[in-house]
């Protein structure tokens, strides 16, 4: 029992689909620690070279609403503030997002240019499941794939 008892929870942890999970956080505005992705549209820097700031960063948040509005998440994600960013205008950069698990450990990142240049503008907690991601992960994963096991052993 014991001796599978590890690549069982790997086995469940990888099933989970990390990458999907850290697709829905991203989409609703968060980051690992559970905080809105920072900047917001209103306060990039990328817009301080414009001398109509406010108006062009408005206009940019505006537009990323109408091509991906706000929702609540499947995983129990809230509705993002339309003022913050999601991480997605075509999806190239969620597609780049991949994980390993090993070790007892998820690591998630992405393969491309576009996630260090993303990861270095928002932080590396962009790839770091949430407090609430790992709640997901337990109830819907791994307490699931436990409960499994210790049957298979007639517990």
């Amino acid at each position: 029992m014991k001796a599978g008892f590890k690549p069982m929870i790997e086995k469940a942890i990888d099933n989970a689909d990390a990458p999907d999970i850290i697709q829905e956080q991203l989409y609703s505005g968060l980051d690992g620690l559970g905080r809105k992705l920072a900047p917001s549209y209103l306060d990039d820097p990328y817009f301080q070279k414009y001398k109509d700031l406010g108006k062009r960063a408005k206009a940019y948040r505006d537009w990323k609403a109408r091509i991906s509005p706000p929702r609540t998440s499947p995983y129990g994600f809230a509705a993002r503030d339309p003022n913050f960013p999601n991480l997605t205008i075509d999806g190239t950069f969620y597609r780049s997002i991949n994980s390993k698990v090993e070790n007892w450990k998820i690591t998630v990142g992405s393969d491309i240019k576009l996630g260090a240049d993303i990861e270095q503008k928002y932080g590396s907690e962009i790839f770091m499941l949430s407090p609430k991601a790992i709640e997901y992960l337990q109830k819907d994963y791994v307490t699931p794939a436990i409960k499994k096991h210790l049957r298979s052993y007639g517990l």
